[in-house]
């Protein structure tokens, strides 16, 4: 009897233990959630809308060679942040696909598809998902996934679409549809 009090009193201070580190972890999140597939409006420090994107410089997938969000000045960008494991992801690299394929020179537009590759299955499994979905636009490798970090990109897909300035315009929780990206990076013209 003695055991199972003291298995319960453990159970009940491991749970509050999780409990409060996970709502730290929340409230350490300088973004407000949204329904999936909503633009989240309150963004503060540096990810702050109207603020310079963090620059950063990752590997391609397919060459190795670097890809710097710099060298992107002058366009619009979509930095999409995502993992060959993540459902909500498969689901809309088609419609990014759809959109690359019709407004890239229209919206004067880049897709940087930011892959957490630490989390993910491997660089086979990321090259054949690029494959499968015929992916055109470019996939850089987040190795130790210290972009997804500094972009605060907790959940995924998260994308941030980025002015031709530079200054972060929107950022979405969730999956992303053509028409979506059709309003919100045209609206930036």
């Amino acid at each position: 009897m003695k055991k199972g009090i003291a298995l319960t009193l453990l159970f009940v201070l491991v749970s509050v233990a999780l409990y409060n580190v996970i709502s730290e972890q929340i409230a350490k999140t300088t973004y407000t959630t949204a329904t999936v597939g909503q633009e989240v409006h309150a963004l503060e420090g540096d990810l702050k809308i109207g603020n310079e994107a963090p620059s950063f410089t990752l590997p391609l997938l397919t060459t190795k060679q670097p890809l710097a969000l710099a060298d992107m000045r002058g366009k619009s960008v979509i930095v999409n942040f995502w993992a060959t494991w993540c459902p909500p992801c498969r689901a809309e690299m088609p419609a990014m696909q759809r959109y690359y394929d019709k407004y890239k020179h229209e919206h004067n537009v880049e897709i940087i598809a930011v892959n957490l590759t630490e989390s993910d299955r491997g660089l086979d499994k990321i090259q054949q998902f690029a494959e499968q979905y015929h992916l055109t636009f470019p996939i850089v490798l987040d190795e130790q996934e210290q972009v997804s970090k500094q972009y605060e990109a907790i959940s995924i897909p998260a994308t941030f679409i980025i002015n031709e300035q530079g200054e972060i315009a929107h950022h979405i929780v969730g999956p992303v549809d053509e028409p979506m990206l059709v309003d919100l990076v045209g609206n930036l013209q």
